[in-house]
């Protein structure tokens, strides 16, 4: 009877640890011989390996073994300073509001926001350029997301909140 048990309590510790964080999974692991047999299976180790790296999963559908050794790849080329691909980012002096986020270069010049995707080792880097004028901006690459914040002011009067004749939008950028 508890033989044919055995592989139920596998599946229920396996679901247990996918929703653990690193810290707990190595936890859980180092209690039994059950749990770490669980712990060397390539999904649990993969999902262990990434929080301990503070890395996310994108979701690229790939077999946790594939990732798993694409992880081990990147470790070792972060170790070793071993880079697949260098591109320089060149800028102008006139340094604008710029963000570096999630393998992106942005930059605004206050006429044109441009948006350099870093090389990746599955991908090559590009650049778009926008023809916009921003004075600052919040981007979320993750989302393919960028944010510009536009409102207008207008000028009225403290007693009655009435607009004021003759006074035009004024278009402030932020």
């Amino acid at each position: 009877m508890a033989s044919s048990l055995a592989p139920l309590l596998e599946e229920l510790i396996f679901e247990v640890m996918i929703y653990l964080d690193s810290p707990s999974i190595i936890c859980m692991a180092l209690t039994c011989h059950s749990f770490y047999d669980v712990f060397q299976s390539k999904p649990i180790r993969y999902i262990y390996e990434l929080g301990m790296n503070d890395i996310r999963d994108t979701g690229s559908n790939r077999p946790p073994d594939e990732l798993l050794a694409l992880l081990h790849d990147w470790q070792r080329a972060w170790a070793e300073l071993d880079w697949k691909s260098i591109e320089v980012v060149k800028i102008q002096r006139n340094l604008g509001p710029y963000k570096l986020v999630a393998g992106t270069f942005s930059l605004s010049d206050g006429d044109v926001l441009s948006v350099t995707y870093l090389p990746s080792a599955s991908q090559p880097g590009h650049t778009i350029s926008l023809d916009i004028e921003p004075r600052n901006f919040a981007i979320d690459a993750s989302q393919d997301l960028i944010i510009l914040l536009d409102t207008s002011a207008h000028m009225s009067s403290a007693s009655g909140l009435e607009l004021e004749q003759g006074t035009a939008p004024l278009r402030v950028s932020y």
